[in-house]
């Protein structure tokens, strides 16, 4: 029996090794789609950033975002359509559909 052997494999990075399974895995885009959330500051303003929190990836193309309370949620449904064309300007090779606001609770907010 012949067991392989890995003498011969030139050393490679732990980015290349993360790079290579999360291919591997089928989850590199959904990883792509989740560093958005990076942006969301700089998409929405420090001021509503302090109030919202991009949460989860719905169905491939709808981001879910946390957001105080129904006030502020109400403000940003009307401004959606601008945050919507922003995320996906800054968005590499990754499209958002829609973003559905949800209201949270303010401990979640607290633990920032």
């Amino acid at each position: 029996m012949n067991k392989p052997t890995f003498r011969h494999r030139k050393p490679q990075s732990a980015a290349d090794i993360l790079t290579n399974t999360f291919k591997h895995l089928h989850i590199e885009k959904k990883l792509k789609q989740y560093e958005n959330f990076h942006y969301w500051p700089e998409i929405v303003g420090q001021t509503i950033a302090g109030v919202t929190k991009p949460e989860k990836i719905l169905n491939k193309k709808i981001l879910v975002v946390r957001v105080i309370d129904s006030v502020w949620l109400q403000e940003l449904s009307f401004k959606k359509n601008e945050y919507l064309t922003k995320l996906n300007k800054v968005s590499d090779n990754v499209y958002f559909e829609d973003i559905r606001f949800i209201c949270g609770n303010p401990k979640q907010f607290q633990e920032k």
